[in-house]
C-alpha cells in the first residue's frame, strides 16, 4: 500500500505478516491486491514460477517458487532484498531458511539457489534510486 493508504490486516484464522514499511517511491500511489495462491504464476528460467506483484520505473516486485529440486533466480546488479517464505535458498556463503531477510547492494550479482518446494519474496531496482 502506497504512503497516506489506511488498512487493517486480519484473517479469521490467524497468520503470519511481513510488513516493510516506506517501501514505495514518492511517486507510486497504486494500491495493489492480489491472491499470490491463485494468482498468474509464469514459467521462467531454470524451473522457477514466478508471480509478478508490483513494477513501477525500475522497481520489480515478484515471487519465485520452485517445485522442482532447485532452480536458480539471478540476482541482478541493481540490488536486491529476498525474503524467504519457505523452504530454503543457498548462494556460495551459506543456506538461508524461512524467514530469512537477504538484502545485497547494488552491484553485488551472486544467483540464488531455490532449493525444492521453496518460496521467496523478491523486490529489485529500488536501492540505486
Amino acid at each position: 500500500n502506497p504512503p497516506g493508504f489506511i488498512h487493517a490486516p486480519f484473517s479469521s484464522e490467524g497468520c503470519l505478516i511481513l510488513v516493510k514499511l516506506h517501501q514505495f517511491a514518492a511517486n507510486d500511489n497504486r494500491h495493489v491486491t492480489m491472491d499470490t495462491l491463485g494468482g498468474d504464476w509464469h514459467t521462467g528460467n531454470a524451473g522457477q514460477q514466478v508471480l509478478q506483484l508490483h513494477n513501477h520505473d525500475s522497481e520489480q516486485v515478484r515471487m519465485a517458487r520452485t517445485r522442482q529440486d532447485t532452480a536458480t533466480l539471478s540476482i541482478n546488479d541493481e540490488g536486491t532484498e529476498v525474503f524467504v517464505i519457505a523452504g530454503s535458498v543457498e548462494d556460495e556463503d551459506g543456506t538461508y531458511n524461512a524467514g530469512t531477510w537477504i538484502r545485497n547492494p547494488v552491484g553485488f550479482e551472486q544467483p540464488l539457489v531455490l532449493n525444492r518446494e521453496s518460496l521467496v519474496w523478491l523486490k529489485t531496482g529500488h536501492l540505486n534510486l
